[in-house]
């Protein structure tokens, strides 16, 4: 009976620590580009919808516009946005440019699917990207006109 409790207290304290483990995974899955681990493809989805009928209260995948940015922005080419310039940085896509542009696009489809859908979007670089081209626009002086200006 002892070395039964015992077993089961391991695989809970084994539990726990795999648990821990994985809530580091999303921060460890980006320190080198996916195709250096051998992972030739990232499935994402818009806004990180979906989920899993099996698993109820699965919130859903990882986003698109989060996966696009982190791999952008560290210089891996997704094939989504255009490759920089010889010589330009790779972390532009906050700024005015056809980089930048094509990232809003995308990220201004992942507020446009949650708002339809009525859901929140589950992308953090997608919501921080368009709530500061929104204030930019506000503010004048950066807004849409100028930012378009300089592509």
């Amino acid at each position: 009976m002892s070395h039964t409790i015992h077993r089961q207290q391991n695989a809970q304290a084994l539990f726990q620590q795999l648990v821990e483990l994985l809530k580091l995974i999303p921060a460890l899955v980006f320190l080198s580009p996916p195709s250096q681990l051998g992972i030739p493809t990232v499935d994402s989805s818009i806004a990180a919808l979906g989920g899993c009928p099996y698993s109820p209260g699965a919130t859903g995948n990882v986003s698109s516009e989060d996966v696009v940015y982190a791999l952008e922005s560290s210089g891996v080419s997704t094939g989504i946005l255009p490759v920089p310039a010889e010589g330009a940085p790779w972390d532009d896509l906050l700024e005015a440019g056809p980089r930048g542009e094509a990232f809003r696009r995308v990220a201004e489809v992942g507020e446009w699917i949650s708002r339809e859908l009525g859901r929140e979007n589950g992308s953090k670089a997608g919501r921080a990207a368009v709530r500061l081209w929104e204030r930019r626009e506000r503010e004048g002086g950066k807004g849409k006109e100028k930012y378009k200006e300089k592509l």
